[in-house]
């Protein structure tokens, strides 16, 4: 039911309208009253009523402090109230708990991305890092990977994970061009030239294949 909720808000179209739908809905006696209410909650959120919000989630965790999706739901308000040291209090308590976890650990590093900071960017990669050899396929945590990277000054790891995630999105080309890109750079030491000048290798012959592929759909 939660997620159910959930969906209905990041999909809606009218989001005043949402609130007005909860707050008529929580007079039906035969709907679930906390769905209602974490729905509620994430719609005022999104429409800027923060402290509303808020307190209807603390009212709701209060009830079920386990609940993880009341959890991030409170960070999130916090995150939107700019109030990062609450938020990010609450994803490391979370991360603690729940090591590794996906979710959470995306949340956390987005938060301290927010922060626009070059220490909160190596926080990030911290939080990231522990992903990468499990999720490294998904182009969007690649992305995020990166700009945590570039925040902390790592612009060579930075143009790596951009370009990954433009391999992974099948923009082979544009992904080829980024690491050439990098790799002239003259600032690279011996371990960084080596890493790019591997991936190319291992690029190469896919980007090719694709030139060929792109070169006989012309032709026909």
């Amino acid at each position: 039911e939660l997620m159910r909720e959930r969906l209905r808000v990041l999909t809606s179209r009218d989001l005043p309208a949402l609130v007005r739908y909860y707050e008529d809905s929580q007079r039906e006696r035969d709907l679930d009253e906390h769905a209602l209410a974490y729905g509620l909650a994430l719609a005022q959120s999104r429409v800027g009523h923060y402290q509303q919000s808020l307190d209807g989630l603390q009212r709701l965790a209060k009830d079920d402090p386990q609940r993880l999706s009341y959890q991030l739901a409170l960070a999130e308000t916090e995150r939107s109230m700019r109030q990062f040291d609450a938020a990010d209090a609450r994803y490391q308590r979370l991360l603690d708990e729940r090591p590794g976890h996906r979710v959470i650990s995306i949340a956390y590093a987005r938060s301290q991305i927010e922060r626009d900071t070059a220490e909160a960017g190596r926080v990030a990669i911290e939080v990231l890092r522990p992903l990468m050899s499990r999720y490294g396929d998904d182009p969007s945590l690649q992305e995020l990977y990166g700009r945590a990277q570039q925040l902390s000054g790592q612009e060579v790891r930075a143009a790596e994970a951009y370009a990954q995630a433009s391999f992974l999105r099948g923009k082979y080309e544009d992904a080829m061009r980024q690491l050439e890109q990098t790799a002239a750079r003259n600032d690279l030491d011996y371990y960084e030239r080596a890493r790019i000048d591997a991936q190319v290798a291992q690029w190469r012959p896919i980007v090719l294949r694709e030139r060929r592929r792109a070169d006989e759909d012309e032709r026909s």
